[in-house]
């Protein structure tokens, strides 16, 4: 799960989310990437809730990587798999997000 992916509008936006698809991709891994824009819309994130889930009852998914700290507050609000949380940028820098951030990392079966 991310809320960085690149678009052709702008193509180096979470390129580096991208390139580890695909080393993970050639490595044999099966990956299933749900993108959450949340960056034009917040409402993505809460929508991303039910993408998830939706996803998860297919009982293909072993494993949710969640990159950035509000897409790591989506992936744990199931406990079906475990939750790997990547955090990026002002994640840590101590932004006004920062607390329900931190908790979220607590959550998380692994940051």
């Amino acid at each position: 799960m991310t809320a960085m992916y690149p678009t052709p509008e702008n193509p180096a936006f979470g390129s580096f989310i991208r390139t580890q698809v695909e080393s993970l991709r050639r490595a044999g891994v099966d990956v299933e990437v749900l993108i959450l824009r949340g960056r034009s819309r917040k409402w993505n994130y809460l929508k991303g809730i039910f993408q998830l889930r939706r996803r998860l009852a297919r009982g293909s998914i072993d494993l949710v990587h969640a990159h950035y700290g509000l897409v790591g507050m989506i992936a744990r609000t199931q406990w079906k798999v475990p939750v790997v949380a990547t955090y990026h940028g002002d994640d840590f820098v101590g932004n006004s997000q920062q607390a329900r951030k931190e908790d979220a990392s607590k959550r998380a079966d692994r940051c």
